[in-house]
């Protein structure tokens, strides 16, 4: 219910008022209804992408005035200086390698262009997870020893570090 109450009103009202000469690029678009939305505001072009076919082809058959088109985060291919806006609502923490995913967007923003994204927060997905029959817990955070700075101890992953 957070995504319907907080995450959409708060993205969408990173948005620019006039959108009628914008092209905005919606990445993991899944079923639509984001770019839907975007469309009904006015826009000049709403391009949806995702990486379920089968999403896309659902997309399509609801909204057939918009264009969807099959493109993977993690392999991502954008015509150059062809985007306004490029608009990504809990999508990038399913993405392996940000700097390669963020290169081909800044490479397809036209001159001013932005980018508008949304992911979850850190201090939930990050946290180290222990779950039992009976609660969960999130644990974020350290412990350190005041009088040895070798002696520690660190709960969670706040920075998305992968483990070799």
């Amino acid at each position: 219910m957070s995504h319907i109450y907080l995450e959409k009103p708060a993205i969408y009202s990173l948005l620019p008022k006039d959108l009628s000469s914008k092209t905005i690029y919606c990445l993991g678009s899944g079923s639509g209804q984001e770019c839907d939305y975007i469309m009904n505001l006015g826009v000049k072009k709403v391009i949806g992408s995702d990486n379920s076919a089968n999403l896309l082809e659902y997309a399509q058959l609801q909204y057939p005035l918009i264009e969807f088109e099959l493109n993977d985060m993690n392999n991502l291919k954008l015509e150059s200086n062809s985007n306004n806006i490029v608009f990504s609502s809990l999508a990038f923490h399913y993405i392996d390698n940000w700097n390669k995913l963020l290169k081909s967007v800044h490479q397809s923003l036209k001159r001013d262009g932005e980018l508008i994204i949304s992911t979850h927060h850190p201090i939930k997905w990050g946290a180290a997870k222990k779950r039992t029959k009976h609660k969960n817990q999130f644990l974020l955070g350290y412990q350190k020893s005041k009088t040895d700075n070798t002696q520690y101890k660190i709960w969670g992953n706040y920075l998305g570090i992968k483990k070799k």
